[in-house]
């Protein structure tokens, strides 16, 4: 691939076209106790309040980032260890973001120049920071965080196309090739060249044969997957919402809903049962990922 610059130039540092200010963001139970709270956040100058808010507590990696002191060191402890932490800035996650997609593309031969595959990393990076375009929720969660920090983590179930076999493979790690897509059920339906099919009908029929639209063009199907029948739960929150999710869905949760806030988590559902969600969740469904 050719890639032409649009909003950044050839030896710029594209985090230099930014302004940045540091921010706190503090997220409260109704009765005023505190949930999550960070301060010294870093983010372009031009972000809301909103944006600063879902970055820190939804999308930056909570454990195992790498921490650095003041001139950009890797900080360590008293007998010589490195320092982990979460991360903090708006840069880690643009460049954990755009470094990975960059990196696969280096990997694989997408670019024709090695002046493109950096082309292609400041535009990414520039689209982000300025909120022209963002991926979904499982990139700003998942991706990067092996190229970026090292992190891998038990295989999670995760498969991928082999690039040199052709194979379904499953992941042996479960961020060398993570999860970057969505989660649906079994009845969801797709725009397809053959008509309107569901993930279901695609699954069981291997329908490898087919494009499906993906709100730009149609893509081909590589591969699929039945990952058989599972419960769909529901959580019902002291505010009306509501969210889906099978048992292992991962949930930022507290053990006990105290004033202090109890002690915050990522969980599976399965095993925030017994917690403050036991008495809303319930099964909806049997349905097919």
């Amino acid at each position: 691939m050719k890639i032409i610059r649009r909003f950044t130039q050839a030896g710029q540092n594209v985090y230099d076209l930014f302004e940045y200010t540091l921010r706190s963001s503090v997220l409260r139970n109704p009765d005023g106790s505190v949930v999550f709270e960070m301060h010294d956040i870093e983010v372009p100058k031009g972000w809301s309040q909103v944006a600063t808010d879902i970055m820190a507590q939804k999308y930056f990696r909570k454990a195992g980032v790498p921490q650095l002191d003041a001139e950009g060191n890797p900080q360590t402890d008293e007998s010589g260890n490195p320092v982990a932490g979460g991360e903090r800035s708006a840069k880690q996650v643009v460049h954990r973001l755009a470094g990975c997609w960059t990196q696969w593309g280096k990997d694989h031969g997408y670019f024709d120049t090695e002046e493109d595959a950096q082309a292609f990393y400041d535009e990414n990076a520039y689209i982000l920071l300025a909120q022209m375009a963002a991926p979904n929720s499982p990139q700003w969660f998942n991706t990067g965080l092996n190229y970026a920090y090292g992190i891998t983590g038990p295989s999670q179930g995760h498969y991928y196309v082999d690039p040199v076999t052709g194979k379904l493979t499953k992941s042996k790690d479960a961020y060398t090739h993570p999860q970057p897509h969505a989660c649906a059920r079994g009845n969801t339906r797709l725009f397809t060249s053959t008509g309107v099919l569901t993930i279901r009908e695609i699954v069981e029929n291997h329908r490898t044969d087919i494009t499906v639209f993906d709100g730009d063009r149609l893509v081909p199907i590589y591969a699929v997957k039945n990952n058989g029948v599972r419960p769909v739960w529901r959580a019902t929150l002291r505010n009306g919402n509501f969210i889906e999710f099978t048992d292992d869905h991962q949930i930022w949760s507290a053990d006990r809903p105290t004033k202090e806030g109890g002690i915050f988590d990522w969980k599976p559902l399965r095993e925030i049962l017994g917690w403050q969600v036991q008495q809303a969740a319930m099964p909806i469904a049997d349905q097919k990922e």
